[in-house]
């Protein structure tokens, strides 16, 4: 018996136009007999002819075999559904199981109109143990194929359907649809519900996080980029735009660097995977809810550096992100548990230990006694400027960067006949930052900063009533 296979079963086809023309490969008034399990079923030579070749038409066009019953060992049940096709009729396909069975003994019959009509059925899956009937359309999409469907298809149409062919075995070997057992059905629904395009069923930020975890297992990575969190900043100025994302949420397939030798130029960001224009990148720290209290904004007061240190999931995140864009951002793994990133603070806003900081806050530390730092009791409003004239390095002027090698002389004293600097550290809560890049150089810009510099002020804000 021979069958065909499709090479591609998930690549949506139009139906061809219906041809009611039967070929009369079996005499079209003749009746013949097939016992199928339990159940005998008898179609005349057309209802066969109508989709032949086949394993049917192979039999009875035998002579010896014109007024023998065809015995077949399969479920009458699902062969039901073939009889109807072969008397004319378009079936309907209900569940998971049932699709798996009518494809198998379509192929295993060598039907191929039935074949054609199935590959265009809509697709059947099992999650959670409920069974799903998903529009091929949405699975096809530009961005989330191929996914764990297709992969799943490939491998179980084609080949299953090689080993029949090849070995020429007595039946089908037993398949079973795409059937994930350890996801939530209610979450792939909500998913189906996002690529209709309702994007309501997003309920919480929580919510958006499990259904992100849904995307990258299914490997709809398009459907991921438009659940993903994100702000587009319009300045009506200069109609330039600004997007806003988490550093977890970036891709490295998104990031673009603008090449200017003579002028900082902030990293552009676009989501792979869908038509979208290339924004200015302002990206998100948000230490609140696994805080780690070693993720810190590090001011010199007497260098005027600031720093953004980071460590564990961060710091690998960025260097995912970001290594490609500067050497300024290169950094061993194995020589360093944290990274340091020179980072400019000008027009930055603060929140400090719960005060709304001072336009220009920063200038008010630099160079100051140790009694009007941050975490003292001292009102924020009354902060002055610089009580010193001393010239101070300019992170937002277009003077030469200053290079990562050379960082460490200011937090660790390395350096001959220097003293180890006066050092504030702000453990920070949730940031933003551009990233500005000139040449082979680049550095971050503050936007905004929410910090504490002692543990009792973190829990004092976050301890509330039930």
């Amino acid at each position: 018996m021979s069958v065909e296979y499709s090479q591609n079963p998930l690549v949506y086809r139009g139906s061809r136009e219906f041809d009611p023309e039967i070929p009369e490969i079996l005499p079209h008034e003749k009746v013949y007999s097939i016992q199928v399990g339990y159940k005998l079923f008898r179609l005349s030579g057309a209802s066969l002819s109508s989709d032949a070749p086949s394993y049917f038409t192979q039999f009875f066009n035998k002579e010896e075999n014109t007024e023998e019953i065809l015995f077949i060992d399969r479920n009458p049940n699902i062969f039901e559904k073939i009889y109807n096709h072969l008397q004319g009729y378009r079936i309907s396909v209900d569940t998971a199981i049932e699709f798996v069975h009518i494809w198998s003994d379509s192929y295993y019959f060598g039907l191929k109109r039935l074949q054609e009509q199935l590959s265009n059925e809509d697709i059947f899956a099992i999650i959670g143990g409920e069974s799903f009937k998903i529009s091929k359309n949405l699975l096809v999409q530009s961005g989330n194929y191929p996914n764990y469907f297709s992969i799943n298809y490939d491998s179980m149409l084609t080949d299953n359907l090689r080993l029949i062919e090849q070995k020429n075995i007595i039946r089908p070997p037993p398949q079973q649809p795409a059937t994930v057992n350890n996801r939530s059905a209610k979450l792939f629904g909500d998913l189906i519900q996002i690529l209709k395009g309702n994007t309501l069923v997003i309920k919480n930020d929580e919510h958006r996080k499990l259904l992100i975890k849904e995307c990258k297992y299914y490997r709809f990575l398009a459907l991921e980029q438009k659940i993903i969190k994100y702000k587009i900043h319009n300045c009506p100025y200069t109609d330039a735009q600004e997007i806003i994302i988490d550093l977890f949420d970036l891709s490295s397939k998104g990031i673009f660097k603008q090449t200017f030798p003579r002028q900082e130029s902030p990293v552009l960001y676009a989501r792979p995977y869908i038509k979208d224009i290339k924004r200015s990148l302002i990206f998100q720290i948000n230490n609140s809810e696994n805080f780690n209290p070693e993720l810190k904004l590090l001011i010199n007061r007497t260098e005027g550096i600031c720093i953004l240190r980071l460590v564990g999931d961060y710091r690998s995140k960025f260097l995912q992100i970001f290594r490609n864009m500067s050497k300024d951002f290169m950094d061993e793994p194995q020589m360093s548990s944290e990274m340091l990133i020179l980072s400019g603070l000008k027009s930055s806003k603060a929140v400090i230990n719960g005060l709304t900081m001072k336009q220009d806050w920063w200038f008010s530390i630099l160079d100051t006694p140790r009694s009007d730092t941050l975490g003292s009791a001292s009102p924020v409003e009354n902060l002055g400027e610089p009580k010193s004239k001393m010239r101070k390095l300019d992170l937002n002027s277009n003077n030469d960067l200053l290079s990562v090698d050379n960082l460490e002389k200011y937090f660790k004293g390395q350096e001959e006949n220097t003293s180890k600097p006066e050092i504030i550290e702000i453990t920070i809560i949730k940031g933003l930052w551009r990233v500005l890049t000139r040449g082979q150089h680049a550095r971050l810009h503050l936007v905004s900063l929410e910090g504490c510099t002692n543990s009792s002020t973190f829990l004092r804000d976050r301890i509330d009533f039930l």
